[in-house]
C-alpha cells in the first residue's frame, strides 16, 4: 500500500501542534513501513486577491481574515498539489481540512485526521475570534 501524508507544514517537526503530527507519523511508519509512506510538505501560497481581502478585513473592518479559508487561495494552489493528485497513492492523509479539495482524485482515498473542526475552534483561540463574515462563511 502506497500512502502520502500531505500538509502545508512538515509533520516531522515536533514543534507543530504540540508534536501530534510527528508522533502520528511515527505510528504510520510502524504500521505501513517507512518505505511505503511519502511525506509531502507544500506551503500554501497566497494570491493578490487574498492580500487585498486581508488588508480590507484586518485593517479597515478590524476583523480577522483567514486566508486558508478563502476559495481563491485554494484555487491558486491547485497546480502545486497536482503531483499528489496524479501520484499512484492508495491513501492520502492530511491534517488540514482546507486541503481536501486540492487532494481529491478518483484513484485514492483521502483521509482527514484532525482533533477539532472549524466550528469548535471559533472564539477559542485569538486567531479564530472576531472573524469577518467572509471567513465565517467559507471556514
Amino acid at each position: 500500500m502506497k500512502v502520502a501524508v500531505v500538509n502545508s507544514f512538515s509533520v516531522k517537526d515536533i514543534k507543530i501542534w504540540s508534536g501530534i503530527p510527528f508522533h502520528i507519523s511515527k505510528m504510520l511508519d510502524a504500521v505501513f513501513g517507512e518505505t511505503n509512506i511519502v511525506y509531502i510538505s507544500i506551503p500554501i501560497k497566497r494570491n493578490l486577491v487574498s492580500y487585498l481581502k486581508g488588508f480590507y478585513f484586518n485593517r479597515i473592518r478590524h476583523k480577522n481574515y483567514l486566508s486558508w479559508a478563502d476559495n481563491s487561495v485554494v484555487e491558486f494552489n491547485r497546480n502545486a498539489f497536482k503531483c499528489v493528485r496524479d501520484g499512484n497513492f492508495n491513501l492520502i492523509i492530511t491534517f488540514e481540512s482546507f486541503l481536501i479539495p486540492l487532494l481529491f482524485n478518483k484513484k485514492s482515498k483521502v483521509f482527514l485526521w484532525t482533533d477539532a473542526t472549524f466550528h469548535n475552534l471559533l472564539n477559542f483561540y485569538s486567531y479564530v475570534s472576531n472573524l469577518s463574515a467572509y471567513t465565517l462563511k467559507y471556514g
